[in-house]
């Protein structure tokens, strides 16, 4: 078992390129020593160096899932962690209505996206809302896009406000 700074060349300890020189060094993160080249000055190792906000993608735990919906990662610690999923990750928009709370949010409790863009999570665009209410609501939102029970002479706006035709 090699020394804490210990250096030795490639050659002796089969890493390329062969006539560099190595210095044994014990990761700060993980605590796993390792051989590094004495020109470069990693205190951490790349599998340490690519965790958490150590990585040059890092968003604050912050990522975008396939559906639109900003996952947000939570540390164990967090008041908020009884809402994160196994992987401990939850979903932006109800984390900013529990934080607009002050408290966690039930299962059965939805929040909906006022303006229907999953990315918009200002508190003024996300209403608490139930099941059932978010269905009806978003089924209410379809019949208006498809024109079914409109009122003749009435147009409907996206911004739903409504103004009599004049033509």
């Amino acid at each position: 078992m090699p020394k804490l700074g210990e250096i030795k060349r490639g050659r002796e300890i089969e890493k390329k390129p062969k006539d560099h020189k190595f210095v044994w060094r014990i990761c700060e993160g993980c605590g796993k020593g390792r051989w590094v080249d004495v020109h470069k000055n990693n205190s951490l190792c790349l599998s340490c160096c690519r965790k958490g906000a150590k990585n040059g993608r890092w968003k604050n735990g912050a990522s975008q899932r396939d559906d639109g919906y900003i996952t947000v990662l939570l540390q164990p610690d967090d008041f908020f962690y009884p809402m994160a999923n196994p992987a401990g990750r939850v979903l932006a928009h109800r984390l900013v209505m529990a934080k607009h709370l002050s408290r966690c949010l039930h299962p059965w409790e939805i929040v909906h996206h006022i303006n229907g863009n999953t990315k918009d999570n200002r508190i003024n665009n996300l209403k608490l809302t139930t099941h059932s209410d978010h269905k009806r609501e978003h089924d209410r939102q379809r019949k208006v896009k498809a024109g079914i029970g409109a009122i003749p002479g009435i147009r409907i706006f996206e911004e739903e406000t409504l103004r009599v035709n004049t033509k």
